[in-house]
């Protein structure tokens, strides 16, 4: 289990139970230390003169005992997600081209469309059915969300007006989400310039990166196998996505030779971390094949000498 910080607690309560039930709970399953209780003001007083506290109760709950165990549960989920986030976000580097290309593939701007409806005015239960109806138009016509005409708009329903396609463009997209700390340009320049001078005064090169690829993969017998497995599990968890976006584009499926070979290209082209995902229903079966059957298969020295004598491959 990761280990969690130690953390100073006040404890301030008139009841005496729930003052020792609180306590209690801090020092043994939380590991807080100093832990104070007062049960006056006079007490309180003392202690916040004396010394700074991290956490400061006060009235508790007479039913705490019975949330320690989902805030167990969420401390240590935090503990262990926040570091992977910061790594993902240190090594992440960005394809602008290649993400320029298929931000508006497979109806990606449908929600950006519903969103704009509903910034009108439109019930958000009535712009999702509008889109809804929109995106299976375009299915059947075979083409995407901006080609349709405006007579065309206007017979799917009477929202769908030629203004709405400021957001159908990946630029009008992005311009329009510019809600604090949104992705329209103006909101990233801001926050950008806000890590520039984070990492100024910490002494922090901004510049330094390395290069991580996230990957879904299954692996099969062969290739149909593993394809058509991929396949029941995307359209399991996104129907509409499953059918109008090219799989192919996730990540390799095949033989274990076959994910194999497709690590090692990407490792040449110059991937130093994989953060790999399994597109399965059986997910620890596929945990299982890509330790047995894929791992050893891959010379690691091979894949990158010099990230591997840095710091080795995180695969």
């Amino acid at each position: 289990m990761t280990q969690r910080p130690t953390a100073s607690a006040l404890v301030i309560d008139d009841e005496a139970p729930a003052l020792d039930e609180l306590s209690y709970l801090l020092r043994s399953i939380f590991s807080c230390a100093p832990v104070d209780a007062a049960q006056t003001p006079g007490d309180a007083f003392r202690y916040l003169q004396e010394r700074s506290y991290d956490v400061v109760f006060l009235d508790c709950p007479p039913s705490i005992s019975l949330l320690s165990e989902n805030v167990l549960h969420a401390v240590d989920t935090l503990l262990v997600v926040l570091p992977a986030m910061a790594g993902l976000i240190a090594t992440l580097r960005v394809n602008p081209e290649r993400l320029r290309r298929g931000a508006s593939v497979g109806f990606t701007l449908a929600t950006d469309l519903a969103e704009y409806l509903v910034r009108r005015g439109v019930p958000f239960r009535e712009a999702h059915e509008v889109v809804g109806h929109l995106v299976v138009w375009c299915q059947v016509h075979d083409c995407d969300l901006g080609d349709v005409s405006d007579a065309d708009l206007a017979k799917v329903s009477e929202h769908l007006t030629p203004d709405v396609r400021q957001v159908l463009t990946v630029e009008g997209a992005l311009a329009a989400r510019k809600g604090y700390g949104g992705t329209a340009p103006e909101r990233v320049a801001e926050q950008i310039t806000a890590l520039r001078k984070s990492a100024a005064d910490l002494g922090e090169d901004f510049g330094r990166y390395t290069i991580s690829y996230q990957v879904t993969m299954n692996i099969g017998d062969s290739a149909d196998q593993a394809s058509r497995a991929f396949g029941e599990y995307i359209g399991s968890y996104y129907p509409e996505l499953s059918k109008s976006v090219d799989l192919s584009n996730w990540g390799p499926t095949g033989t274990p030779e076959t994910v194999a070979d497709w690590f090692r290209r990407f490792s040449a082209a110059g991937v130093d971390h994989f953060i790999c995902r399994f597109g399965a229903l059986d997910q620890f079966g596929q945990v299982e094949r890509f330790a047995a059957e894929v791992l050893p298969a891959l010379d690691l020295a091979a894949l990158d000498p010099a990230a591997l004598e840095q710091k080795g491959p995180d695969l």
